[in-house]
């Protein structure tokens, strides 16, 4: 059931951004992400979808971070979502930090589905997505040329979901979201990274979604 995968896929990618005593860091790449869609807890369809994912860690004033976050796809359907975060930055020593942090977003997804049992078939299906979460980053240099950075969240989203002409619903659904990346320093200010998420949503009725996305790509730190 589509409806119930928009909060998993809009948590890409809030992924950690250390800042690492600079202002602000930047990370976009080509994503991929594999979905599966559950019903009842079984999977009832497989979803591939590609495209660009961007998110940032960026300092306001003292401590304070915001944390914008874009991701555009397509494949099994025509996926984007865009977000912001507001959270505090508290380094540990000279290697470590953590971000602890908020946010909101929204998402649009457009896709296919079929109704065999009324010989119904390719019918456009729209799910859009308002959501809040909670989430903790961690970043850790640990050395001058290599970062790891690891984030846990959990996100809330309320999903309206239409049918042109059939049907037109609205479901809730949440779950936790796990996400890790690792950043090699070319330079001191930009890296190439290499990133992957779990991500869960589940509603009282057992649907929902899992996926696993892979991210490529290069941060800048400003």
């Amino acid at each position: 059931m589509l409806n119930r995968i928009l909060v998993t896929l809009l948590a890409l990618f809030p992924l950690a951004s250390g800042l690492e005593a600079v202002a602000g860091k930047v990370d976009v790449g080509y994503t991929n992400i594999d979905l599966d869609v559950i019903n009842a807890g079984e999977v009832d369809k497989s979803l591939e979808l590609h495209g660009v994912a961007a998110n940032g860690t960026i300092s306001i004033i003292h401590c304070v971070v915001v944390k914008p976050n874009f991701v555009w796809t397509q494949g099994d359907g025509d996926y984007y979502s865009t977000g912001l975060g507001l959270g505090a930055y508290i380094p540990f020593w000279n290697c470590f930090s953590v971000v602890p942090h908020f946010g909101g977003g929204y998402s649009h997804l457009k896709a296919r589905i079929d109704f065999p049992n009324f010989g119904l078939f390719n019918l456009k299906q729209h799910n859009r997505s308002r959501s809040l979460y909670v989430a903790c980053d961690g970043s850790w240099k640990i050395m001058e040329c290599l970062s790891l950075s690891a984030t846990l969240q959990y996100a809330w989203a309320r999903i309206d979901t239409t049918i042109p002409q059939i049907t037109k619903q609205q479901n809730d659904s949440s779950g936790f979201n796990y996400f890790a990346q690792v950043d090699y320093y070319i330079l001191p200010c930009l890296t190439v990274n290499g990133s992957v998420a779990y991500l869960t949503s589940r509603s009282k009725e057992r649907h929902g979604s899992d996926a696993i996305a892979l991210r490529a790509g290069m941060g800048v730190l400003f």
